[in-house]
């Protein structure tokens, strides 16, 4: 003990200090260090990577599973974003915007049963069977894909704003039990029949223009559409003479 003593004694103020900050800094790499039971999560693609990053924020090193509890919010917008593979560990998301990148698969999107917001417009999106099971979904916005078959959205009842603009849709019946929409955009289509329209009569806001509608009763029978809504029809195929079908009140 005394020759430690002694040692000590003969060390100058600088190497005692130099000991005190290796030991303040080993503590502090002790609290800061990743629980041995984080995973590292791989994003293949650098744009979702970097958008990732920036949301957390974490500018260096690994992005570990803990790093993603309590990213609610997530703008992935313009990224250029290609492969989504990853995004399946951001349970936590409730608002997801990935507007404007070249998707194609959502696959991973399908677990992200929290989302109550979803943009997913100017993509390259065809098949959107899964986000049938993201029943929580109140805005779901399509505008700018290649889909065509719509009827995976049957399910999420919960839908008050959809948008499918600019996509190849022919067949609306999907939409049908969708009783909560209070906005739908279905503008830019390839839609004759609307019939399936009829029930949706909490609509406020409702796009349909450039399509080739030719009949609009069920518009017309719709009991919750009136003065002061929203509804465009330009650019369809539409007999507006007088005495018309379409022109009946």
């Amino acid at each position: 003990m005394m020759k430690r003593r002694n040692r000590l004694r003969g060390m100058s103020g600088g190497s005692l200090t130099a000991i005190g900050l290796a030991l303040v800094l080993g503590v502090l790499v002790t609290m800061v260090s990743v629980p041995a039971s984080a995973g590292v999560v791989n994003f293949p693609d650098p744009g979702l990577e970097a958008a990732i990053c920036w949301a957390i924020p974490k500018l260096l090193g690994d992005i570990h599973d803990t790093d993603l509890i309590g990213l609610t919010e997530l703008d992935a917008s313009g990224w250029g974003i290609v492969n989504l593979e990853g995004i399946q560990h951001c349970v936590d998301l409730t608002e997801l915007g990935l507007n404007v990148n070249q998707i194609v698969d959502i696959s991973p999107l399908s677990g992200l049963t929290n989302l109550t917001e979803l943009w997913l417009g100017s993509n390259e999106i065809v098949d959107i069977s899964p986000l049938s099971g993201l029943t929580n979904l109140t805005t779901l916005i399509l505008t700018g894909n290649q889909i065509i078959d719509i009827n995976p959205l049957s399910g999420l009842a919960n839908l008050t704003t959809l948008y499918l603009g600019v996509n190849q849709i022919v067949d609306t019946s999907a939409l049908s039990n969708l009783t909560n929409l209070t906005t739908l955009g279905l503008n830019v289509n390839q839609i004759v029949d609307i019939s399936t329209l009829f029930g949706l009569t909490n609509l406020t806001k409702l796009y349909l223009y450039e399509n080739q509608i030719v009949n609009i009763q069920a518009l017309l029978d719709n009991a919750g559409l009136g003065p002061g809504d929203e509804v465009d029809l330009h650019y369809n195929y539409l007999d507006l003479t007088p005495g018309s079908p379409n022109m009946l009140d």
